[in-house]
């Protein structure tokens, strides 16, 4: 199910080739290490794109890549990703983003992230308690 939306100043589109390694290139920034965990490999990076376009194909919907719109770059991801291992409730949504620490600081992440909220809440009806969730993997403001 491809699921293209547009913001302001972002396309939020479908996985295609040669987006993993844009995405690894976003892993490997130290700046981004913090917010991860460390570093990804790049194998680790395809598995997750690969988990991204799964969650699609079976739950209809998972992270885009977020691309801004007047340059054409990917400048990272952002969407919504299920939790099944979650327990403290029944929602198991979050909402979520890495971008580009070129990206940070220009509310991109949180256009983005209302955006993928949006969507969750108008078309997949998704009850509201899932926003509670949320977590972010970018600094505050990005």
């Amino acid at each position: 199910m491809a699921v293209t939306l547009e913001t302001e100043r972002l396309l939020l589109r479908e996985w295609r080739q040669g987006d993993v390694e844009e995405l690894a290139r976003i892993y490997a920034d130290e700046r981004v290490h913090r917010f991860l965990g460390g570093p990804i490999a790049r194998e680790a990076t395809e598995r997750q794109v690969g988990r991204f376009v799964r969650d699609w194909e079976q739950r209809g919907y998972g992270h885009w890549v977020a691309e801004h719109r007047e340059s054409g770059r990917m400048i990272g991801r952002v969407g919504l990703m299920h939790h099944p291992d979650w327990t403290a409730s029944e929602d198991k949504v979050e909402v979520g983003w890495t971008l580009d620490p070129t990206s940070w600081g220009k509310g991109l992440a949180t256009e983005g992230a209302r955006a993928s909220l949006r969507y969750g809440f108008e078309v997949l009806k998704l009850p509201a308690s899932s926003a509670s969730r949320s977590r972010t993997t970018s600094p505050r403001g990005a």
